[in-house]
């Protein structure tokens, strides 16, 4: 999906009890990678349904605006 579509899918998403989901910003992502590991860099303890793919953040980069 696009990143606005990311946006708003997090934003419309109820699960697990809770209605105010958002995406993470930048660092948030990143605070959670695992420099250890690879496709994906998570601890698959901590989040073992985490699939191989790729993630949108809350973030907007800023030499494409479309991009986060």
């Amino acid at each position: 999906m696009t990143w606005n579509a990311a946006l708003a899918a997090a934003k419309d998403a109820n699960f697990a009890g809770h209605s105010d989901w958002r995406l993470p910003n930048i660092k948030e992502l990143e605070s959670i990678v695992e420099s250890c590991g690879y496709n994906p860099a998570i601890n698959r303890t901590l989040f073992p349904a985490t699939p191989d793919e790729y993630f949108w953040s809350g973030s907007s980069y800023v030499p494409d605006t479309s991009q986060a």
